[in-house]
């Protein structure tokens, strides 16, 4: 795409990789084997919700992240006016404070 990534859902690569991280740390498979890109049903799906079920798995199994550090190098598009919504729609759906999720 012109605009981004492509992908089966959102194609949203900062969520990706958080959910891979978070389902790494808590000794599961990636999110491919949870969400297969051959499973219509996950076709265009927000990210985020995807996040709430990964979420769900860890809290399943008696986990859930503490905190989140990520890391985005780019030149395009720029983060910055949107770095405070981002954070806001990881706290709402990971619950944890504001203070503990660094982009």
């Amino acid at each position: 795409s012109e605009l981004g990534p492509d992908g089966h859902s959102d194609a949203d690569v900062l969520i990706h990789a958080l959910m891979d991280a978070m389902l790494g740390a808590a000794g599961l498979r990636d999110i491919g084997y949870y969400f297969p890109p051959e499973d219509d049903q996950y076709k265009g799906i927000s990210s985020m919700l995807l996040l709430e079920k990964v979420n769900s798995l860890l809290k399943e199994r008696g986990l859930q992240a503490y905190n989140i550090d990520i890391m985005v190098i780019s030149e395009t598009p720029k983060l910055k006016p949107h770095i405070d919504t981002m954070k806001s729609n990881l706290q709402s759906v990971l619950e944890i404070p504001l203070e503990r999720i660094s982009i």
